[in-house]
């Protein structure tokens, strides 16, 4: 499961509840706020956090082909 601005406010919702349910997690937000929220929380290896930027839509389609790749993901 994606969730954009997983490291906001109710992005972390989000997160968390994916998590206890036993979903895998790729976090994506700006400035690193993925991956800090991921660290502090002690996630295992089902949630993966990446920082992404939605607002520039000329790399979207580059930047999920690629953490598609290194995380060996399958997008239906």
């Amino acid at each position: 499961m994606w969730v954009v601005g997983g490291g906001g406010y109710l992005g972390q919702e989000v997160v968390k509840q994916l998590y206890e349910i036993g979903a895998k997690v790729v976090c994506l937000d700006i400035n690193n706020r993925a991956e800090t929220f991921v660290k502090s929380n002690n996630f295992n290896e089902k949630v993966i956090g990446e920082t992404f930027d939605a607002g520039n839509l000329q790399y979207i389609d580059d930047v999920m082909d690629n953490l598609n790749t290194k995380y060996e993901l399958k997008i239906n």
